[in-house]
């Protein structure tokens, strides 16, 4: 038998990592920001693991090696235990060492004691608990509140309040429990996900040796539930046999196969379940006598992902993972969350943003768990004769987190010979339309072209201009930017901070906040302009979001829907009057303007086509010949159409008193 792909083979997806091919997934991650030290949770053993997938995460989170514990008696098995007694580590994807080698490179005694002495444990003690841990309590990884959906009645933790990032070693002594994405919030929580899946698993020849129970009893040919007793401290869930009886009454047809996992001693208990079902227990295969006793809790796991139907003990931890086990398998059809408590609700199988209950970050899972779905970004770039315009694309790709989720339409406005060395480049993603520089009508339709002709339904909608600088991790930050905000439409706009060119050593990095922009005045006093000059207020600080009064053309991105709702004219504004358009009508219709609270892009103000000749001279030469209505098409949005909003609540929203034509 081929040890790790073994009786499962070309069969089901059993093995279900084996699927999994993220790419970049360790694009940010080298381990050479420190050391990661965790003492895992003195609790059960599904405790235990949820303390490695915490510890793993914050790891990759931080870029930090991963110190792996020592082996020691955990709780209800037998003996000592190491987690590579039951973990794939070899393939856990981190940098890793052991506690004894840890210790030794760090000139101390091999025992909790010496570490906990000379690295301060991270400190998340609450007022209200005796045992400090993070059971009820999120870290924040973000330069932005996360959402109450999110938080719920959970402490939030900011994690710099805890945790100093300039130390070599952070220590966290049994205090991780929780399911990892109810606890960490992160701009990189699919990356997360996607590591989870990919490299926390179990042993492969414990896989093995599961399936030949699961073979006993036919892959996915029978039922399987759950039921904890023996020390298990929820007394409301444990109800007698004859309820369980009846809620498994209506999801398991009677004389059905159903195999129960239980820790409980007497077997009179089940009694009520026999009499209807075919049942089966552990102890009545084949194969239970040759396994080691630790073994025992993972294979009845393993048992269970493969039935029709899972129904689950509410509060158990050994359940919950079963749930998101058989998520991760892609031939499970019933993923639902069941319990044998109650009956089975409609509410319960909403994500976790949507549930209208929650318990704590530790009772059950969600679908989210395996949601790998990556949102796709279009980016616009208008380019006319811009040298810089190669180093824009390259460090879109480069920096984002995941450059497959990337599209770029470009509206090349520059001679075919550099048509043909930018197509030469083989960018991904990248789609280019060559404008010959004096047929050019302007950046609004250039910009128009190109959603009209690239555009392919991406998720999200970024327009920068093409001298345009990245931050790593852009993509991800913005996304979670804009879903962290309580509004179904909106905007992330502002005047990117400044970079200088050339910038071999990215210093604009160390401008990391943006300003929010207000009216200032109107840019003429011609009667019926109602364009307007805007004026910087001072930078944010951390966590601040803020409306904007002002959508910049240099940096805006947004949900897509945003490209039908604010149509840019083909045709009528040259340069000037782009941003008062998208302003006011992006209002009017409904979409609330942001300042991000973190800088993801920076702007070359300074920008020069390959003949020196100033960018805002060149944009305002554009389009002679073709007639400027810019006035005229910002007055109709005004005065002439209906929207969303009213004039007024646009008025207000400004500070100001538009002058009627």
């Amino acid at each position: 038998m081929e040890v790790g792909r073994g009786l499962s083979a070309n069969v089901s997806d059993y093995f279900y990592w084996f699927k999994y091919d993220f790419d970049n997934l360790f694009k940010l991650y080298d381990g050479s920001g420190g050391y990661l030290v965790f003492r895992p949770y003195p609790g059960g053993f599904n405790n235990i693991r949820m303390s490695l997938e915490l510890a793993a995460i914050f790891a990759y989170l931080k870029n930090r090696t991963l110190v792996l514990p020592p082996a020691y008696h955990m709780y209800l098995l037998k003996g000592d235990s190491s987690l590579s007694d039951f973990f794939d580590l070899e393939d856990i994807g981190l940098e890793t060492v052991g506690f004894e080698e840890f210790c030794d490179r760090e000139g101390i005694k091999r025992s909790w004691d010496a570490v906990a002495q000379k690295y301060t444990p991270i400190d998340i003690r609450d007022t209200k608990q005796r045992n400090p841990n993070t059971g009820d309590k999120s870290f924040n990884f973000e330069k932005i509140t996360p959402p109450k959906s999110f938080t719920r009645w959970k402490r939030l933790i900011h994690w710099e309040e805890v945790a100093d990032d300039s130390q070599q070693v952070l220590f966290f002594n049994k205090s991780l429990i929780g399911t990892f994405y109810q606890v960490a919030y992160s701009s990189r929580m699919q990356q997360l996900k996607q590591y989870i899946a990919r490299h926390i698993h179990y042993r492969t020849d414990i896989f093995d040796l599961a399936w030949e129970f699961i073979n006993q009893l036919g892959d996915q040919d029978y039922y399987a539930t759950h039921i904890r007793r023996n020390d298990f401290q929820y007394k409301h869930v444990r109800i007698p046999c004859e309820d369980i009886v009846k809620h498994l009454d209506t999801r398991v047809p009677s004389g059905s196969k159903l195999y129960i996992a239980t820790d409980h001693k007497k077997k009179d208990f089940f009694k009520p379940l026999e009499d209807k079902y075919d049942v089966y227990y552990y102890g009545d295969m084949s194969s239970a006598k040759e396994v080691d006793y630790n073994l025992i809790p993972i294979i009845e796991q393993l048992i269970c992902t493969r039935a029709v139907l899972f129904i689950g003990q509410d509060y158990s931890t050994l359940s919950s993972y079963i749930y998101r086990l058989r998520g991760y398998m892609a031939d499970i059809e019933n993923k639902d969350f069941h319990v044998n408590t109650e009956e089975y609700k409609i509410s319960d199988q909403l994500p976790l943003f949507l549930i209208p209950h929650f318990v704590g970050n530790w009772h059950r899972e969600y679908k989210d768990a395996w949601d790998f779905y990556e949102p796709t970004i279009f980016i616009s770039i208008a380019s006319y004769r811009d040298s810089q315009l190669h180093k824009t694309i390259e460090s879109a790709l480069k920096h984002a987190a995941n450059p497959g989720r990337i599209f770029i339409g470009i509206n090349l406005q520059d001679s075919g010979q550099y048509y043909q060395k930018l197509l030469s480049k083989s960018y991904p993603q990248t789609k280019i339309l060559l404008t010959p520089p004096d047929q050019s009508h302007g950046v609004v339709s250039a910009r128009r072209t190109i959603i009209d002709e690239l555009y392919a339904k991406e998720d999200y909608f970024l327009q920068i201009d093409s001298h345009t600088r990245f931050k790593d991790n852009w993509d991800n930050i913005l996304i979670n930017q804009i879903q962290a905000i309580p509004s179904d439409k909106v905007i992330l706009s502002t005047y990117p901070n400044e970079f200088t060119y050339p910038d071999p050593h990215r210093e604009y990095l160390k401008l990391p906040y943006n300003a929010p922009l207000i009216f200032d005045r109107f840019l003429n006093e011609n009667r019926r302009d109602n364009r307007f000059k805007p004026r910087n207020l001072v930078s944010l600080t951390d966590y601040d979001v803020v409306d904007n009064k002002r959508v910049a053309a240099g940096f805006l991105f947004t949900d897509s829907r945003w490209i039908k709702e604010v149509p840019l004219p083909a045709k009528g504004i040259i340069c000037s009057g782009e941003e008062d358009y998208m302003t006011y009508l992006s209002f009017l219709k409904g979409w609330d303007i942001k300042v991000p609270s973190e800088a993801v892009v920076w702007h070359n103000y300074d920008w020069k086509d390959r003949d020196g000749k100033p960018y805002r001279l060149l944009y305002s030469s554009l389009g002679k010949g073709v007639e400027d209505r810019t006035v005229d098409i910002i007055n109709d949005v005004l005065f002439k159409q209906r929207h969303e909003r009213s004039l007024q609540e646009l008025e207000n929203y400004l500070g100001v008193v538009f002058k009627k034509p």
